[in-house]
């Protein structure tokens, strides 16, 4: 078993012309826009809600924050 305390994301090919996505927990940040350029993932698996309050710090991402972070795919 692998624990990591890491933000993880990953892109996953399955069939050609299939590449997932999956911005793990992963914080907003400008290289999102880089991963869909280079990798053009059609589909995007987004983290959204958790509570500051509740967890000291975002376990996913805000719903802005997601927003913005689909629109810079455009899965």
């Amino acid at each position: 078993m692998f624990i990591s305390d890491l933000p993880l994301s990953f892109i996953i090919s399955s069939e050609e012309n299939v590449r997932i996505y999956n911005i793990g927990d992963t914080a907003l940040f400008s290289d999102i826009k880089l991963i869909g350029e280079l990798y053009q993932p059609n589909i995007m698996l987004v983290p959204i809600g958790g509570s500051p309050k509740l967890t000291g710090g975002w376990t996913h991402l805000a719903p802005r924050e997601a927003s913005l972070a689909v629109q810079w795919i455009h899965p």
